[in-house]
C-alpha cells in the first residue's frame, strides 16, 4: 500500500488539527515503543508515554502568525508511526485572541471529513472537565485505502492557550490500553 497523507495540518480561527504525514505503510511492523515515562510538554504540560517525544516542525503561514505567538508540537517516536500515532500540541494564540474550543473541535472534525483519502468516517464528541478547565473529547473511525483507524482526541483551552492530546491506532492489534494510559497520565496546570 502507497504511503498516503492521512490527515493533515490546518489552521482555522481558533481550530487546529494535527496528524501524522504518513499513517498507512507497505510493511506491517508494529509499532515498538520504548520505556514509560514522563514527558515536558512546553510550560504547562505532561505527559506518561511509551518512548520520548519529537518535536515537530510545523510551518505557519503569515496569516496565522498574526494569530498565534507559539505553536509546539510532539510527536511519540516509535519506530514504525505509520500505525500508531501520538501527537500533542500546546498553542498560545496572540494577546487578544481567545481560544475557542467548539471552534477547534468542529474545525479538526470538518478537517478530517474533508479528506479525500478517508472514506466511513465517524465521530463522536461530548464536553469534558479536568483540570478546572473545560475541555471536549472527540473519537471515532475512518477507513482509508481499506485499512480501518481508530482516533481519540482530547481539546482544552483557557482564555489565548490551547492543548491538544491526538491519538490514531491503525493497528490490526488495537493498543487500547496504551492510548487510555496516555490519556489518564497527562496533566495540564494552566497558567493563572
Amino acid at each position: 500500500m502507497r504511503i498516503v497523507k492521512i490527515l493533515s495540518m490546518a489552521l482555522f480561527m481558533g481550530a487546529l488539527t494535527l496528524a501524522s504525514d504518513r499513517l498507512f505503510a507497505d510493511d506491517a511492523a508494529k509499532p515498538v515503543f520504548g520505556p514509560w515515562a514522563q514527558a515536558k510538554v512546553g510550560d504547562f504540560m505532561t505527559a506518561t508515554i511509551p518512548g520520548k517525544f519529537k518535536v515537530t516542525s510545523v510551518d505557519l503561514t503569515e496569516d496565522v502568525r498574526k494569530k498565534i505567538d507559539l505553536m509546539e508540537t510532539y510527536s511519540l517516536d516509535n519506530t514504525n508511526s505509520d500505525d500508531y500515532q501520538c501527537l500533542v500540541t500546546n498553542v498560545i494564540y496572540n494577546k487578544g485572541i481567545m481560544a475557542d474550543l467548539d471552534g477547534a473541535a468542529k474545525g479538526s472534525i470538518d478537517n478530517m471529513k474533508a479528506n479525500s483519502a478517508i472514506k466511513d468516517f465517524r465521530v463522536g464528541q461530548k464536553y469534558i472537565k479536568r483540570f478546572g478547565m473545560d475541555g471536549i473529547m472527540i473519537w471515532g473511525d475512518f477507513k482509508a485505502e481499506g485499512q480501518k483507524a481508530t482516533f481519540q482526541s482530547e481539546i482544552f483551552i483557557k482564555r489565548n492557550y490551547m492543548w491538544m492530546v491526538l491519538i490514531i491506532d491503525a493497528t490490526k492489534e488495537r493498543y487500547d490500553k496504551i492510548t487510555q494510559y496516555i490519556f489518564n497520565s497527562y496533566t495540564i496546570a494552566p497558567p493563572q
